[in-house]
């Protein structure tokens, strides 16, 4: 957690805790939703995906340039199996 500040002045002391406990294993990621939903009277749920880059923060420079290569990367390796799988022309 980068800034612990900024999370308690979104989510207040309770979400704080609510994602201490999750940390450490004291409940689920569904648990700490459902608590949060109730106090905020929100709904809340997770959203749980395979793939960590959907979590790039593309806020800055350098964080703009790390999406770049993922996305160069990805694309080089999607073109490299295409073109593997392509029939060869006649």
């Amino acid at each position: 957690m980068k800034h612990p500040s900024r999370v308690i002045g979104a989510l207040g002391v309770a979400g704080l805790f609510e994602l201490v406990r999750f940390r450490f294993g004291l409940g689920t990621l569904e648990q700490g939703c459902a608590r949060l939903s109730k106090r905020f009277g929100l709904d809340i749920r997770p959203v749980v995906v395979s793939d960590g880059a959907t979590a790039i923060d593309v806020d800055a420079e350098r964080s703009l340039k790390v999406a770049e290569e993922v996305i160069a990367r990805r694309r080089a390796a999607t073109d490299e199996t295409a073109s593997r799988r392509a029939p060869a022309a006649a």
